[in-house]
């Protein structure tokens, strides 16, 4: 008689590991503080065990202060590549790097209290990112990865010294000053053109509080007759005020075919006339 033998339980195979692209990523961490050693363990130690928990590689890395912010603040930029590890869509890289600050500490008790404080509070420890051919807009500008946005965190650096070379990663000293340089060039452009477009902004309030002072005189002592009537001085009150600002070279020219509406704006807005005065008469005249 045969003896029957059984045959080992026969495991099925484990479905391979599923494959991710290598992908190139820039990352912004703004983190609220300005305290030097706070931001040197940030931009040394925790950016590079953050990035080995996520088993991606860090590339490069960019460190710089925003002082004349609302809130003064570092930016630490690091590129670095997934190493075709599992990549985030949407807001799950930003979610995933909270939930590892939370785990990372810091041997100093000071500072990983520091540290712990801002990234418990999302207000303080805030996180951004762009993939290489996946531009982002922001604040109506166009960011893309690479070491061309990694020069943003030196906009307000106006010397070379102002750069915390400790703070850097792969770039040369040559670069980081030509990095600066370019950064704070653009960054004053821009600065400029908002400081031009404020006082263009004061310039027309003052024109305007100017003007509605000067009409305001000038239908001081008039009795109000027919609405005719009342454009046709207020009008005469325009020119007046217009000729005046022209002997004091404020003004170059007026718009004549706009006159009448300006006339009647102001009647309407400061409550000589009633809107509805306007729109029956705009009706008999058409």
């Amino acid at each position: 008689m045969t003896k029957q033998t059984t045959l080992p339980f026969s495991k099925s195979p484990k479905s391979p590991l599923p494959e991710y692209p290598d992908e190139n990523i820039l990352i912004t961490l703004t983190i609220f503080s300005v305290e030097n050693t706070l931001i040197e363990w940030c931009a040394t130690e925790f950016i590079h065990r953050l990035c080995k928990n996520l088993n991606y590689f860090v590339k490069l890395i960019t460190t710089g202060k925003h002082i004349q912010a609302s809130r003064p603040h570092y930016h630490i930029m690091f590129a670095v590549s997934t190493n075709r590890q599992k990549t985030y869509k949407g807001e799950g890289l930003k979610s995933k790097i909270h939930r590892e600050a939370k785990l990372i500490g810091c041997s100093n008790k000071e500072i990983d209290l520091m540290f712990k404080k801002i990234v418990n509070n999302g207000q303080d420890f805030k996180v951004s990112f762009v993939k290489e051919n996946e531009p982002k807009k922001f604040k109506k500008k166009t960011i893309n990865y690479g070491t061309e946005a990694m020069r943003y965190v030196f906009k307000e650096y106006t010397d070379n010294d102002q750069i915390e070379i400790s703070l850097q990663e792969g770039f040369s000293t040559a670069e980081l000053y030509a990095m600066r340089e370019s950064a704070n060039m653009e960054w004053r452009i821009v600065k400029k053109k908002q400081s031009d477009e404020a006082l263009t902004a004061i310039a027309k309030k003052e024109e305007f509080d100017n003007e509605r002072d000067y009409l305001r005189s000038h239908l001081q002592n008039y009795m109000v007759s027919s609405t005719d009537d009342t454009i046709r001085h207020t009008m005469d009150g325009i020119w007046k005020y217009t000729k005046v600002m022209y002997s004091k070279n404020r003004v170059q020219r007026i718009q004549y075919t706009q006159v009448a509406n300006r006339a009647i704006n102001f009647l309407v807005l400061e409550g000589y006339l009633d809107h509805n005065e306007i729109i029956i008469r705009d009706r008999i005249f058409r």
